[in-house]
């Protein structure tokens, strides 16, 4: 007797010791619903919002054993009048407040920030409709554009939400007035600026200005809005011509060239810039034929190597778009002037040399060579010098020519010319000037 006695009193000096611990915990009622659809009914520990969110602490009824449970196994759980589901957020799943219930749901989940010294609980907000599965994020920045393919078929609330009318802060009303167009059965109608609103009284609203005022040109952010520029460019040319051409005359690169200039940019935009000015290139072919000396006897036959070189000059126009430091352009480049440069060397029919020339002002295959009109596509980088009063991009061009090198004297030749493609590889050095903006 005096040993069931004993046992008694140590099982219920036990369980007064786990109740009040959980007393002291705060522990309350609550019903989870696991991942498979069973209801388990306890004791759940009340916690920081933020820590709801990872994890809950959880006693079932007739046990005195403490479980923890993740978003993982809890697909629901309620206590006192607080609704929590398991949805997932950047790739993990999480507990969420459901703030509003309805085929429209407003969810709420809570995280630990730090700013400086002291953390801080933050909250982010999400939409859900029931009918359709669509999960997104509502935030200041980005409201209308998550909520209203949730909403489209309630047209009165899309145009509140499209005119601004509801705004994130009333996220709740948005919720609420779609579910209870929902249990009116979805009634057809149309709504104006004098109905008011659903949960703000019609003289709140303050329409706002349908234009923006345009956007002022920062120096300090941007830099100089006008400047001088100096491109230098290493180049190398290739060539195209008729396939045909090549029982006659074959033509390859003739290695590298320059581009040099200097010319002005203007930013009409903080993305977009406008460039202009002088330049002086160059483009090199290459070209192996046969020659016929008629005028000696017998005629003779010979091994001809030109390498021609076409200076200009002109003026190039082009714009370029900057995302970050990264700048992508375009434009077109053309000439006025041009000058022709060529080193021969020649070889009998025994291959020996007989003549090799330098700086020859003419071709033996044209007697005339055109100025060019070229269209250019760069993308380089920028770095930002001396707050940004200088500005260095290195730059990658591809000149594409919309005019042939030169048109062959041969009248055999006469339909076909010869076209010289840039491969450039340079740096634009672009010094700012002080102007107002």
């Amino acid at each position: 007797m005096f040993r069931k006695a004993v046992i008694s009193i140590f099982m219920l000096l036990a369980a007064s010791h786990v109740l009040r611990a959980q007393a002291n915990d705060d522990y309350v009622p609550a019903v989870l619903v696991t991942i498979n659809g069973d209801s388990i009914h306890g004791l759940i520990k009340t916690v920081r919002d933020d820590r709801f969110s990872k994890s809950i602490s959880f006693y079932r009824n007739g046990s005195d054993t403490q479980e923890k449970f993740s978003p993982k196994e809890i697909r629901y759980f309620r206590f006192e009048d607080q609704e929590y589901l398991s949805r997932l957020i950047d790739g993990k799943e999480y507990f969420v407040r459901q703030i509003i219930s309805g085929d429209l749901s407003l969810f709420e989940y809570a995280y630990r920030t730090k700013k400086g010294n002291k953390s801080q609980t933050d909250y982010r907000y999400f939409i859900e409709k029931k009918s359709t599965s669509q999960w997104a994020e509502l935030s200041f920045k980005n409201f209308r554009n998550p909520v209203l393919p949730m909403i489209e078929d309630y047209p009165a609330l899309t145009k509140k939400v499209d005119d601004k009318y509801y705004t994130f802060k009333e996220k709740e009303a948005v919720v609420e007035e779609y579910n209870e167009w929902t249990k009116q059965g979805k009634p057809g109608n149309t709504w104006r600026i004098e109905d008011g609103n659903f949960t703000r009284p019609e003289k709140e609203y303050i329409p706002k200005p349908q234009t923006k005022e345009p956007r002022k040109y920062n120096s300090q952010l941007h830099g100089s809005r006008l400047g001088i520029e100096f491109p230098l460019y290493a180049s190398y040319g290739f060539v195209s011509y008729p396939e045909q051409l090549n029982v006659v005359i074959i033509t390859t690169s003739n290695g590298f060239g320059y581009d040099v200039g200097t010319g002005v940019r203007f930013n009409a935009l903080p993305s977009l810039s406008l460039h202009a000015g002088i330049h002086f290139w160059n483009k090199r072919f290459h070209s192996y034929y046969l020659a016929y000396d008629s005028n000696q006897n017998p005629p003779q036959t010979y091994n001809v190597d030109e390498y021609g070189t076409i200076h200009y000059m002109g003026m190039y126009a082009t714009a370029d778009y900057e995302v970050s430091n990264v700048v992508v352009g375009g434009g077109f480049i053309f000439s006025f002037w041009n000058m022709y440069l060529a080193d021969y060397r020649i070889k009998n029919s025994s291959g020996a040399v007989i003549n090799n020339d330098s700086n020859v002002s003419q071709s033996i295959l044209t007697d005339k060579f055109n100025n060019q009109f070229d269209f250019t596509m760069h993308f380089g980088y920028k770095f930002s010098l001396f707050n940004k009063q200088l500005k260095l991009k290195p730059t990658f061009r591809y000149t594409m020519p919309m005019l042939h090198l030169f048109e062959f004297s041969d009248p055999s030749l006469k339909s076909y010319g010869l076209s010289g493609f840039l491969l450039q590889l340079g740096i634009t050095a672009d010094i700012g000037f002080k102007v107002k903006s």
